[in-house]
C-alpha cells in the first residue's frame, strides 16, 4: 500500500510537466494550422495591433482634452463628468486613474461609479473602493486616493469607572 501511495505521488509530479508539454504541442499545432489555412493571419494581426495603438492614442488625446475641462486640481468635477456621454466619461475616468497610478476598474466597477458615486445625492459623500484605490465624492468633486487606514479602536473605558 505504501508503494501505491508513493507511485501516486510520483505520477502526479510527472502529470504536470506532461500536461504543460501537451498544451505546448497543441498550441504549436494550432499555430501551424492557422498559418496553413490562413496565410495572411500574421499580417492581419500586425495590422490589428497597429490600429489598436492608433485608437489608444486617440482615446488618450480625447481624455486629455476632457481632463482639461473636467479637472479641478487633483479632482474631477462631477458636473463636468456627468455632461459627457457614458463611453467618454469612462474613457476619462480610466485615463485619470491610470495617470495617478491606480489599477483600472472593471466595466462593472465603472457602472457602480455611475450609480453609487456620480448619481448620489448632492449632500452624500459616497465611497467606492477596489484594489488599491478609493473613489470619494465630496462637494461635487471626485477624488481618487489610496485606501485610508481604518480608524483606531476606541476604548469603552469611561473615566472614573472600574477597569476590568
Amino acid at each position: 500500500m505504501a508503494m501505491r501511495s508513493s507511485m501516486g505521488c510520483a505520477g502526479s509530479r510527472t502529470a504536470q510537466p506532461r500536461s504543460a508539454l501537451f498544451a505546448l504541442l497543441v498550441a504549436q499545432r494550432a499555430d501551424a494550422l492557422l498559418r496553413e489555412r490562413l496565410p495572411q493571419v500574421e499580417e492581419s494581426l500586425a495590422r490589428t495591433a497597429r490600429l489598436l495603438v492608433e485608437a489608444s492614442t486617440l482615446l488618450d488625446e480625447l481624455a486629455m482634452q476632457d481632463l482639461a475641462q473636467a479637472g479641478q486640481g487633483e479632482a474631477l468635477g462631477v458636473g463636468a463628468l456627468q455632461d459627457l456621454a457614458a463611453p467618454r466619461r469612462h474613457n476619462l475616468l480610466r485615463y485619470w486613474l491610470r495617470q495617478q497610478g491606480f489599477e483600472m476598474p472593471s466595466a462593472d466597477t465603472l457602472e457602480r461609479v455611475e450609480r453609487e458615486v456620480l448619481d448620489a445625492a448632492e449632500d452624500a459623500e459616497p465611497l467606492l473602493a477596489w484594489a488599491g484605490c478609493e473613489l470619494r465624492r465630496y462637494r461635487d468633486r471626485l477624488y481618487a486616493m489610496a485606501p485610508l487606514p481604518p480608524p483606531p479602536a476606541r476604548s469603552r473605558h469611561w473615566p472614573g469607572s472600574a477597569s476590568s
